[in-house]
């Protein structure tokens, strides 16, 4: 008979494009489908600091559920910035421990820790009108009237998800975000427990051993995080161009639209440039939106749905400067380092696809 262990061992080992941890370009594809949608208002504040403290806790879903309000402490350091920690409970520590008992402190980024701030201001409004202290009120109300589940009690968790109806929520918005993976062309099949999985992947990516990855996924047994260990993520060590080119229409890593440059283009405001020399500043298309974003334009850009790119051959000379660049950092640092750029790399690739479609069709 084999194990739940065995299985999810299988997913990981085998890089199951369906159920295992996800790529360093498929995770990226999701944390940009998920940024956008909220950006947009496609998804709302709760549903966002829901997915956002899976990904970045790689919490189980029971585990989300259980969390109330009063979980999260903050505190000021001495130059008056804010600290958060975020008490987990534990699970799977015994047969007659009860939901709530062992905890786990978590120290979360400022940015994460606000996200909560403004999901607790909303979950105030839930508790006032029914009558219940903040500290108590589910960080995540459910719109039920009662958890179902036999190890939960009503009394104290009333209000809370079960575990397996946060499980279900939390699939559907992921899901609904219809993020590409590179590997398949199609939207990836995402779930939280598939997210657990690719946190402690990415993490014996990082070089973190056995005991540490138990500790991110919060396992009893080391033995359980042995299997990230054993299989590392497999990445790209070499991409060049006809890769990238051939890549680029599955990753769908281009976010803008491709326009034509105007021969009366005069404004310099909004314009997007590539500075390929000491003298040489290159115009590669306009920012839609024409506003400082004070991101790192334009590697930037060519994953941003703002971004109007040219139709133009300069994107040529970017991408034989980016995977100049990833070949150097790769002889002379790590893979991780240097594959920092990839899903960048194939968004350029699949615009200088587009334009060299253009380009045959207009020919023809």
């Amino acid at each position: 008979m084999k194990t739940v262990g065995h299985q999810v061992g299988v997913a990981v080992r085998t890089m199951d494009p369906s159920t295992g941890s996800l790529t360093d370009l498929e995770y990226e594809s999701f944390v940009a489908a998920l940024r956008q949608s909220f950006a947009t208002a496609k998804i709302s504040v709760s549903d966002y600091a829901l997915l956002v403290l899976a990904v970045s806790l790689g919490c189980r879903s029971l585990q989300l559920a259980l969390l109330k309000a009063g979980d999260l402490s903050i505190a000021r350091r001495s130059d008056g910035s804010k600290t958060y920690m975020l008490q987990i409970a534990r699970l799977k520590q015994g047969k007659n421990i009860r939901p709530r008992t062992l905890f786990r402190v978590r120290e979360l980024a400022p940015a994460v820790g606000r996200l909560l701030e403004s999901q607790i201001a909303l979950v105030e409004r839930w508790a006032a009108r029914r009558n219940v202290p903040l500290v108590e009120a589910p960080l995540f109300p459910s719109t039920k009237t009662l958890t179902q589940g036999r190890r939960i009690m009503p009394g104290d968790l009333e209000g809370h998800y079960s575990g397996r109806g946060l499980a279900s929520k939390i699939s559907r918005i992921l899901n609904g975000l219809r993020a590409i993976s590179p590997r398949t062309g199609e939207p990836m099949k995402l779930f939280q427990t598939r997210i657990r999985r690719t946190l402690g992947t990415r993490a014996a990516a990082e070089g973190l051993d056995a005991p540490v990855i138990a500790d991110l996924l919060d396992h009893s047994w080391i033995d359980s995080s042995l299997v990230y260990i054993e299989c590392r993520p497999a990445m790209i060590q070499r991409i060049d161009k006809a890769l990238a080119l051939r890549i680029a229409p599955l990753a769908q890593a281009f976010a803008g639209k491709l326009v034509e440059r105007s021969t009366n283009d005069v404004d310099e405001q909004g314009r997007v440039l590539h500075i390929s020399g000491e003298s040489s500043l290159h115009p590669l298309g306009r920012c839609g939106k024409a506003s400082s974003c004070w991101l790192a334009a334009p590697l930037a850009c060519y994953t941003c749905p703002y971004f109007n790119p040219w139709r133009d051959d300069v994107h040529q000379l970017l991408l034989d400067r980016l995977l100049r660049e990833r070949h150097e950092l790769l002889a002379s640092s790590d893979l991780r380092i240097a594959s920092v750029n990839d899903r960048t790399i194939l968004a350029v690739a699949e615009v200088v696809n587009r334009c060299l479609e253009f380009t045959c069709r207009s020919g023809a």
